[in-house]
């Protein structure tokens, strides 16, 4: 989250309170005086007021911050902190009742392991074929047929926007080396600490490539239909490069 921009107030208005005991005191709305708006509300409240719906896993850019408050004489009094027993002890309260609200329900707190899976077909642009995950590790584009072996998760974190592919008929990850011009493509145990397992998929250009360097792309041959490789682009027919990613 954008840290709070500098200069930004959030004391007390300026305004004189009234006199006398006071819970709560507002500032008076007269007329000429601006109606208080979400840009005005303290840094935590616009952020959360503006903030918005959860992103798609591959977002390639975050928004910039939003300014804060302009003018510290709009924003409501607070009152003066509880002493920390008394925060201490509602914190406690409330942990209490959370965890019995959670053992109670159940399924009002999933874990990661509960979520959903989106599940990603990959179809070659050149050939119209899927890429399929084979048996004893290998990898191919074959006939789409919309089979579990042709479904793919992303997976892993840790690498910016490069995850792994995690094939859902066998569990393994779509894997290749930097070892020559083309490589060879297939799919193994999914190894967060191995290299060249992490993809990334640029849905405008259609085009898969690996980490490290993401100078290699996912590809057809342009004489052995089913094969695929890794490797850097032949401009001389992209087609072969080219893959539309959708997903359930």
């Amino acid at each position: 989250m954008p840290s709070p921009p500098a200069g930004a107030s959030r004391g007390p208005p300026t305004s004189p309170a009234p006199s006398g005991p006071r819970t709560e005191w507002r500032q008076p709305i007269t007329a000429g005086t601006p109606a208080l708006s979400v840009d005005a509300l303290p840094h935590e409240c616009a952020l959360i007021a503006k903030a918005p719906p959860a992103t798609a896993r591959h977002a390639d850019h975050r928004g910039a911050g939003r300014a804060g408050p302009a003018h510290a004489a709009d924003v409501p009094f607070s009152p003066p902190a509880l002493p920390k027993e008394v925060v201490v002890k509602k914190l406690r309260l409330a942990t209490v009742a959370a965890g019995a609200l959670i053992a109670g329900a159940g399924l009002l707190a999933p874990t990661s392991a509960q979520a959903a899976s989106t599940y990603w077909t990959f179809k070659n642009v050149q050939y119209g074929t899927c890429l399929t995950a084979g048996d004893s590790g290998s990898a191919y584009s074959t006939t789409c047929v919309g089979s579990n072996r042709q479904q793919w998760d992303w997976v892993g974190d840790g690498h910016s926007s490069y995850h792994m592919l995690k094939n859902r008929e066998t569990g393994k990850c779509l894997r290749t080396d930097g070892v020559s011009n083309v490589n060879a493509v297939w799919t193994s145990t999914c190894d967060t600490d191995a290299d060249y397992e992490w993809w990334y998929y640029n849905g405008d250009d259609r085009v898969l490539y690996v980490q490290p360097g993401g100078l290699d792309f996912l590809s057809t041959s342009s004489t052995v239909k089913d094969a695929v490789y890794s490797q850097g682009l032949d401009l001389s027919n992209l087609n072969l490069f080219k893959w539309v990613g959708t997903h359930d």
